[in-house]
């Protein structure tokens, strides 16, 4: 049932919207962090957001394949994004954490 519910036009509608995308614009340094600026586009709203970085971890081979990976963290406001029907206020918070985990490999 939760599925389902997080499935319907009340949160992820994902019949109309199949995908959440995640375009970067640029990277920004400062003294503790690296972070990753771009647009998020939820529920057919796009908004700039920002990440923090952790990562990449160190290249490692498996079967011939030279992989790495990464992290980007932040926090998105569901009011932003039109998503999740008001009717859940009361049990849903507005700040939403969002992570991004992302694998890449050399070839």
């Amino acid at each position: 049932m939760r599925d389902n519910t997080l499935k319907s036009d009340d949160f992820f509608n994902v019949q109309k919207y199949p995908q959440i995308t995640f375009k970067s614009r640029s990277l920004r340094r400062n003294s503790r962090t690296v972070q990753l600026l771009g647009d998020l586009t939820l529920n057919g709203v796009t908004r700039s957001v920002t990440l923090d970085l952790d990562g990449p971890s160190p290249p490692q081979t498996i079967s011939g394949k030279t992989i790495s990976g990464f992290s980007a963290t932040g926090l998105i406001r569901r009011s932003d994004f039109s998503f999740g029907a008001s009717k859940f206020n009361a049990v849903v918070g507005d700040d939403v954490k969002l992570t991004i985990d992302v694998e890449i490999d050399k070839q």
